[in-house]
């Protein structure tokens, strides 16, 4: 299996492809926001239906940056997980049997 970092670096991983839901809840949530949307577009003017892409849009791109944080905040979780399940010195609470010892 070829390194994550190399890649990472090809641009061969997408972690926000992976993390969309795929469940049958999820897309039966979906459907359903679209049924919605697509009746009150149905009741607005081009106008009102301008305000409501636009709006959308703003939505999408919040979305996107709180996607985008909570990805950051998973990477330095697990980071600090693996620091502490992997310490470079022996911590307190390990057992008698050390990597060195």
């Amino acid at each position: 299996m070829e390194s994550i970092i190399t890649r990472l670096y090809r641009g061969e991983v997408y972690p926000e492809e992976q993390i969309l839901p795929q469940s049958g809840e999820a897309r039966a949530a979906k459907k359903e926001r679209n049924k919605w949307e697509d009746k009150l577009e149905a009741t607005l003017s081009k106008k009102q239906a301008r305000i409501l892409e636009r709006m959308q849009d703003a939505e999408a791109a919040y979305a996107t940056l709180e996607c985008e944080a909570s990805f950051a905040e998973g990477v330095r979780f697990g980071i600090q997980l693996m620091r502490e399940l992997f310490p470079l010195e022996k911590p307190e609470w390990a057992g008698k049997e050390w990597l060195d010892e």
